[in-house]
């Protein structure tokens, strides 16, 4: 990891999208690190903000489009759906470099492991030697990651997972609340683990599957 990446949060940041429990994570984050940037928030929806949700500590700006003085900050993604992900990054053409990587304060994470832009975790988290995350995964609250683990881009890990040693998760991909993958499974990119699943063969891409132990169900047509 490059803890450098965390420098960011004494000034400004921008966030791209606007999911509220996202924005909770992000937030979440920053207070542990004592880290109270002005906020430029990007409702790119134009999505009607409960604003009485954002934490009273920052100070944050909406704004409907990026402006010229935006691209010069650091950029965090403020949404958590694997399907919103890359089509947000791409149809505002930003280079994935832009993004910083923000963890929990609580999270135990191995010096050998290498977090890529835009990675964000949760609170209470913890991944093990030698595992590499990809570029703009977000790993929720309590997850555990074994050592030589590797998770591809813009997928969702979500609370409660359990991940061992030596498993491949393909890119966007989403891992439901409470799922269980043991040692050296593979699953194929663009694949959905249903919450609490057990998976305990390979999965391959753009499934659906889920059940203990997990089962294809149907094909994923997102």
């Amino acid at each position: 990891m490059n803890l450098e990446k965390l420098e960011y949060c004494n000034d400004k940041i921008c966030i791209i999208g606007s999911s509220v429990p996202m924005l909770s994570m992000v937030l979440d984050n920053l207070e542990s690190r004592k880290q109270f940037p002005l906020i430029y928030l990007l409702n790119n929806l134009g999505l009607n903000l409960e604003t009485h949700l954002f934490h009273k500590s920052f100070e944050i700006l909406i704004i409907d489009k990026l402006e010229k003085e935006h691209f010069s900050l650091p950029f965090l993604l403020g949404v958590n759906k694997v399907a919103n992900k890359q089509s947000i990054v791409q149809s505002l053409q930003l280079e994935k470099e832009k993004f910083v990587y923000l963890t929990h304060q609580t999270t135990s994470i191995s010096s050998t492991t290498v977090l890529k832009d835009g990675v964000i975790v949760n609170c209470l988290t913890s991944i093990a030697a030698n595992s590499t995350i990809h570029e703009l995964v977000t790993i929720n609250r309590n997850v555990s990651i074994g050592h030589n683990t590797e998770i591809g881009a813009y997928s969702t890990i979500n609370p409660g997972v359990n991940i061992a040693g030596f498993v491949t998760i393909g890119e966007r991909c989403t891992i439901g609340m409470g799922a269980n993958i043991i040692d050296g499974i593979k699953i194929g990119e663009n694949s959905i683990i249903g919450a609490g699943s057990l998976v305990t063969k390979d999965i391959p891409s753009g499934v659906v599957a889920y059940g203990n132990p997990c089962k294809i169900i149907r094909k994923n047509e997102i």
